[in-house]
């Protein structure tokens, strides 16, 4: 008996990133998109906003982003999206 395969999409753009509002609606963030850091890392502040220039993936899947110099995991801060 043969076993049937999940096809699974991966849409990557390191210019882009698709989030699910709280509202189950599908959207498209565009680099530049504002975050806000969680806590105190290296030279930012905890509630500061900054902007992600650019969406990367790690070895293990996870999404970095980037900000000023350094790249930074998704858990380090909130997206924010005004526009839901």
């Amino acid at each position: 008996m043969k076993e049937k395969k999940k096809q699974i999409y991966c849409d990557f753009n390191p210019d882009r990133i698709l989030i699910v509002t709280y509202y189950n609606k599908l959207m498209v963030l565009y680099c530049p998109f504002p975050l806000r850091f969680n806590k105190n890392i290296k030279k930012f502040k905890k509630g500061q906003v900054v902007q992600a220039k650019k969406v990367g993936l790690c070895t293990k899947g996870t999404y970095v982003f980037f900000i000023d110099t350094f790249w930074f995991h998704y858990y380090h801060f909130e997206i924010l999206c005004y526009n839901l």
